[in-house]
């Protein structure tokens, strides 16, 4: 048996139920691209242990091959320039993050039909 209740002002019931799920919507996408931040630092702080791992290594193995000099003598043969940082480009990642904000812009479509 089916029963059915009537809502008063449902054009502003609907709106209202819109409304919060389009905030919902907001603090999911938020949450979600707060995990991707997460995880490209993660990702960062790995590559920065593994470089300096590996730096550390190059550095003992060059010490033990130069001769011992003296600061002045060392000083003579460093470059004056400073060289330009290299920067990887960052991957663009498509995930639900994106069908979040699909949904939310089809929420704010259907809210301004309203």
């Amino acid at each position: 048996m089916t029963y059915f209740v009537r809502i008063d002002n449902a054009t502003a019931v609907r709106r209202a139920i819109l409304e919060t799920t389009k905030d919902f919507l907001g603090i999911l996408s938020s949450y979600h691209h707060m995990l991707d931040m997460r995880e490209q630092k993660m990702d960062v702080v790995q590559q920065l242990a593994k470089t300096l791992s590996e730096l550390s290594e190059l550095f003992t193995k060059a010490d033990a091959l130069l001769p011992e000099r003296s600061t002045k003598e060392v000083e003579q043969f460093l470059p004056t320039e400073t060289l330009a940082p290299r920067t990887k480009p960052k991957p663009v990642k498509t995930s639900e993050l994106d069908r979040l904000q699909e949904s939310l812009s089809l929420i704010e479509e259907r809210l301004n039909k309203l």
